[in-house]
């Protein structure tokens, strides 16, 4: 993921899908993750992408998900 953050006319944004019931241990998960930068909660439903952002991918998390195995 090098470079990630940077795409052409704009900047690369990630999110997580996540069950509730697992959203404390993936927040801990990417703030650990030395890439992730600005993490916060957002509720999906209110969320609106930010000016500027060229790229959006969103992971959906299951139970086979690496913060939930480690």
């Amino acid at each position: 993921m090098s470079y990630w953050g940077c795409a052409r006319g704009g900047v690369s944004r990630c999110a997580w899908a996540v069950p509730f019931a697992y959203l404390d241990k993936v927040d801990k998960w990417v703030r650990a993750r030395s890439d992730m930068s600005f993490v916060r909660p957002v509720v999906l439903e209110h969320y609106r992408v930010p000016r500027g952002t060229a790229h959006l991918h969103i992971y959906v998390v299951d139970s086979n998900h690496p913060a939930l195995n480690p």
